[in-house]
């Protein structure tokens, strides 16, 4: 998911098409052969008695987690986009940006939020790696 999101990094205007949709499929890929296998893991740990609200407590996890990346991708977007421009409360990101320094300063703030939520997905394998163990399973098969 990461690589899609870095290759999404290297967009800088609507001309790049290929490498957007190159991000697009890279994410894609990535995505699928990740939440399946974390719901289901999330559901195998708890016993069959509470499946229910595990599978609740895991989708409240992922909204909460989603809801706080966007928020915070969204705060580095609009502070780049005002530390490059000289226009107070304008929009990053618009359709048609008015002059070419709000063009650049929207480019830098799209690439900067693609890399944080790159750096958060990296983050967030790194805490699984170190943090989930599969312990249990291992002393079973002993």
């Amino acid at each position: 998911m990461a690589a899609g999101m870095l290759l999404w990094g290297f967009v800088d205007d609507r001309g790049s098409p290929w490498l957007l949709a190159a991000g697009v499929g890279v994410f894609a890929v990535g995505l699928s052969v990740t939440v399946a296998p974390i719901t289901a893991t999330a559901l195998a740990a708890a016993p069959e008695r509470v499946a229910g609200v595990a599978a609740g407590v895991n989708n409240t996890v992922a909204r909460v987690g989603g809801l706080i990346a966007v928020a915070l991708v969204g705060l580095v977007i609009s502070l780049v986009f005002e530390a490059r421009t000289s226009r107070p409360g304008g929009r990053p990101l618009t359709d048609r940006p008015t002059t070419p320094s709000v063009h650049d300063a929207s480019v830098a703030a799209f690439r900067a939020g693609t890399f944080v939520a790159a750096a958060l997905v990296l983050a967030g394998a790194l805490a699984a790696g170190l943090g989930i163990s599969n312990a249990e399973a291992r002393s079973a098969e002993s």
